[in-house]
């Protein structure tokens, strides 16, 4: 029957009478809820296999205040934005690591030189924080990387959370051919090329974490804003600009008086200035 309105609801065999009773779903909707009963219980069976150490799983990180306000995006392993009300009722039929984050002293995060391959634990957390590959340029989801150690495992590396990070395949293996990783005071993972390759290009990389842009957006935009700041003159009325005297100096153009015309009595004869006799 598959009911998710039963508290009991029947997934094999034959449905009592009293159940089938009281079911007022459709056909469509039976086939429906019998579907989603199927998928749900066959992708948490054990024996499908696992991808990298981890079961098949949906991993999903955001905040704990988009969380609680229902609002916002949060994102899976593979790069995708998923809707907070999706993740709300994703979480209500899935198997939480929250723990992983909350009470991590308890988790095996820290495994030293014991062993040599991150522990599945380490892996969700790496999801989270990288969310990808690594390397600068690269647009690798997280599903698809492998866990690098920032220092190698071969020069005396561990296998702590604080000395792995993602990587591609192919990425992993050039960093075995000169490239060095480092992390730096805020967590970030920084790719050296070898002096060769060194042509000034970036050291991280900002792909997945695209918040990162923004910041640095925002950052030099208000760098900006202060360098083309121009100088107010004060409102005061004694106060002169400073580029008055240089304005007074230049000396201005003065147009010359024009003066009227006197009519040349001298080179006239005096009958043009005689009066005609009048009758």
């Amino acid at each position: 029957m598959c009911n998710p309105d039963d508290p009991h609801p029947c997934t094999t065999g034959e449905p009592p009478e009293e159940l089938a009773r009281t079911d007022t779903r459709g056909h469509a909707q039976r086939q429906h809820d019998a579907l989603n009963a199927l998928v749900r219980g066959q992708l948490g069976n054990p024996k499908l296999g696992v991808h990298k150490g981890l079961p098949v799983t949906v991993i999903v990180s955001t905040t704990l205040a988009e969380l609680l306000a229902g609002t916002g995006h949060a994102i899976t392993a593979g790069g995708t934005l998923l809707p907070m009300r999706d993740l709300i009722r994703m979480a209500s039929h899935a198997y939480h690591y929250l723990a992983v984050f909350d009470h991590h002293t308890e988790r095996p995060l820290y495994l030293g030189r014991t062993k040599r391959i991150a522990s599945p634990d380490q892996r969700i957390v790496l999801y989270a924080k990288d969310r990808g590959c690594t390397r600068p340029n690269c647009d690798v989801p997280a599903y698809w990387t492998e866990a690098h150690h920032k220092k190698s495992w071969a020069r005396g590396g561990t296998t702590d959370i604080t000395n792995l990070t993602l990587a591609c395949n192919p990425d992993n293996g050039i960093a075995e051919n000169g490239w060095l990783t480092i992390q730096t005071a805020d967590g970030q993972t920084q790719w050296i090329p070898p002096p060769h390759l060194d042509h000034g290009q970036p050291r991280t990389n900002n792909y997945h974490h695209p918040e990162r842009q923004l910041i640095s957006s925002r950052a030099s935009g208000r760098t900006a804003a202060l360098a083309t700041r121009r100088w107010t003159p004060s409102a005061s009325p004694t106060r002169r600009c400073p580029a008055r005297p240089v304005l007074d100096a230049i000396p201005r153009r003065t147009r010359p008086t024009r003066r009227r015309r006197r009519p040349d009595t001298e080179s006239r004869p005096a009958a043009q200035f005689r009066r005609a006799p009048q009758c």
